[in-house]
């Protein structure tokens, strides 16, 4: 388990790249990081694709047949939350899935298992911050969860100091045209599957 420093909001991001799994048709070059503020989780990426695929236009479609930057969250039960280490579990334990589009639009549900998962409200969404913007050769998502959200779901502070948690960073599109799956930490899956909470990798938020 990493420890995660606790960093001032306008502290930089420490991108590292992605990694390619699985069947790919192209390999966009992406870099990815996340950060732990006072008050929020935040990602970035920056992905070297000119063009990106970016047909839907609205909350909740099928953003993963378009190009798309993931951020995957897991965290243990209250009573756990400061625990010495933390394993994520496969099943039955709190796990949150952002996936949104080069447009900004997003997809973002949470749950314990993969089935049956409860999205986001309008309310809920409109608390995240979201930057996508396209340029000529490459483009760039900021996502920010603020911490208020992840209480609200989780029904304790998951961002304490002390508190564990897990995360992934995924770059994807299911698109015959452009499929392509990469993630910061592998998976250990023989085929394309994100939903995989045991792989991601757990943290500990320090100050």
């Amino acid at each position: 388990m990493q420890l995660l420093r606790r960093v001032a909001d306008d502290a930089p991001f420490d991108y590292a790249p992605l990694q390619f799994l699985w069947h790919n048709v192209i390999k966009p070059n992406t870099r990815a990081a996340i950060k732990v503020t006072s008050q929020a989780i935040q990602a970035a990426f920056i992905v070297q694709e000119a063009h990106p695929r970016c047909e839907v236009t609205e909350n909740f479609g099928r953003i993963c047949t378009d190009s798309a930057c993931e951020l995957f969250l897991a965290f243990p039960d209250a009573a756990a939350c400061r625990a010495e280490s933390f394993v994520p579990q496969a099943s039955d334990q709190l796990y949150l899935n952002f996936e949104v589009n080069a447009a900004g639009f997003i997809y973002a549900k949470y749950g314990r298992e993969r089935q049956g998962r409860v999205a986001l409200s309008d309310k809920q969404l409109a608390l995240l911050e979201i930057s996508a913007q396209v340029q000529e050769q490459m483009w760039t998502l900021e996502l920010s969860i603020p911490r208020t959200l992840l209480q609200e779901i989780a029904d304790f502070d998951v961002l304490a100091d002390g508190c564990n948690f897990a995360y992934n960073l995924y770059k994807i599109s299911e698109h015959p045209s452009c499929e392509h799956y990469a993630a910061r930490f592998a998976l250990n899956s023989p085929t394309p599957n994100f939903h995989r909470p045991q792989d991601f990798q757990a943290v500990k938020i320090v100050p």
